[in-house]
């Protein structure tokens, strides 16, 4: 699997952190960095790659992200 970047591994951090969470709010959190559509598509690979899950079922109209085991593996692996 491709290694993670700086940005990679800023999202994966944010979605532990507020593991759970809305996306919108996670990517109101990550606002700084990048722009809301590079963050929607960055987190669509993590969850193709198994990083992350995101919930779009539990609520109509809301999309819940966490982080997964592999994620935190990967994670580890940066730090």
């Amino acid at each position: 699997m491709q290694e993670l970047d700086e940005i990679d591994k800023k999202i994966l951090e944010t979605i532990e952190e507020k593991s759970g969470s809305q996306v919108k709010d996670i990517i109101v959190a990550l606002e700084c960095i990048r722009s809301d559509g590079v963050i929607r598509a960055r987190m669509n690979a993590m969850e193709i790659r198994g990083c992350i899950l995101q919930d779009r079922r539990a609520q109509r109209g809301k999309v819940f992200a966490v982080i997964t085991p592999h994620g935190r593996e990967f994670l580890a692996k940066w730090l």
